[in-house]
């Protein structure tokens, strides 16, 4: 679990304020998610879309503030956890939900960040 959390907060050091995030799902997020509402407690203005409902309320409990994909233009960052790397590097998402939704949020993005599970 420590690399998870690892992996979480370092991708929260890219996120600088006044971004639209889009906000992955997953355990390893969970750690940016909670490192994003520590910003928006030191002042950060920031805003985030959710990949899921789950990331949805964990967003509402770190109190982010959160747009629907059709409130933005551009969404700055996406951050969002990946299951499997192909031999193409497609990333592949399995959660039926977070890939409809990610899917969306990242064709609006200007970058993406992944946060790879590690593979034995």
């Amino acid at each position: 679990m420590e690399e998870k959390k690892i992996a979480g907060i370092k991708a929260a050091e890219y996120i600088k304020d006044n971004m639209v995030l889009g906000l992955g799902t997953g355990s390893t997020a969970y750690y940016m998610i909670e490192k994003v509402g520590e910003l928006v407690g030191q002042g950060f203005n920031i805003k985030a879309v959710a990949t899921s409902q789950s990331t949805a309320d964990l967003a509402n409990i770190f109190k982010i503030p959160l747009l629907s994909i059709d409130e933005v233009e551009r969404i700055d960052l996406a951050i969002d956890g990946v299951d499997e790397i192909d031999g193409q590097f497609m990333l592949l998402i399995n959660s039926a939900d977070s890939r409809a939704r990610a899917s969306t949020s990242g064709s609006s993005s200007g970058s993406w960040a992944s946060l790879p599970r590690r593979t034995p």
